[in-house]
């Protein structure tokens, strides 16, 4: 078991209402709890943080910002906006075509929320699902230790269990170890494909707009856009 696994159960979030184009934001909570340099684990932790943590947890707060924007982002127009951005403020469209995020994250994000509650994200009906029932999972487009969100529908699609559980973890892995020492701004661009596949494009690029890491993940079940 990797420390990421280790790490625990992380934070359930706020459910946004999806309204599109219009702004939604959420201020970050003040009581967001932090693991320490050397991540402890919850039972390690005061009991009045782990009451903190729960009462956030039961509150269904969200640790980022997120605005809806009206035109599909390319990599340069998604850089622009993260290199202007502040930390924990993300950018997302949902078109016919494309499922966007841009997102900064200021270094040492990756460990903000550690508790999880699977019931809001059980009741998720996601922007893109499966038209079969199979082997998928309800994937985060971040990693929800940066941002702590279960249930925006957003933030989570179906895909691939295999591809989430492998080659997407292996790459989220990476870019959460680099955000120990480094801001990451990253983006991600689901585009749909004629045959009703799709594939997930990761780009994340540093404070300075140095690229960290580039990775494209095809998922070959079949999918419904809402």
């Amino acid at each position: 078991m990797n420390i990421f696994e280790r790490v625990g159960r992380w934070l359930t979030p706020y459910k946004y209402a999806f309204d599109k184009e219009e702004y939604h934001q959420v201020e970050k909570s003040s009581r967001r709890a932090k693991l320490s340099s050397n991540k402890k684990q919850e039972k390690d932790m005061p009991v009045m943080k782990q009451e903190e943590l729960s009462d956030f947890l039961e509150r269904g707060e969200i640790g980022v910002s997120i605005v809806n924007i009206k035109e599909i982002m390319d990599e340069k127009s998604a850089l622009e906006r993260l290199l202007h951005s502040s930390s924990h403020n993300g950018y997302f469209i949902h078109t016919e075509e494309h499922h966007q995020l841009a997102i900064r994250f200021r270094k040492g994000s990756a460990w903000n929320y550690y508790e999880r509650s699977n019931k809001r994200r059980v009741k998720l009906k996601p922007l893109i699902e499966y038209k079969e029932k199979g082997l998928s999972d309800k994937t985060h487009l971040i990693p929800v230790g940066f941002h702590g969100s279960e249930n925006d529908e957003r933030l989570l699609i179906d895909f691939d269990s295999t591809l989430n559980r492998k080659h997407l973890k292996k790459f989220e892995d990476y870019i959460a170890k680099i955000n120990e020492k480094s801001d990451v701004l990253w983006f991600i661009n689901i585009v749909r494909q004629q045959d009703d596949t799709m594939i997930w494009n990761a780009s994340v690029w540093n404070e300075h707009g140095d690229v960290i890491k580039r990775e494209s993940f095809h998922d070959k079940n079949k999918v419904r856009w809402r």
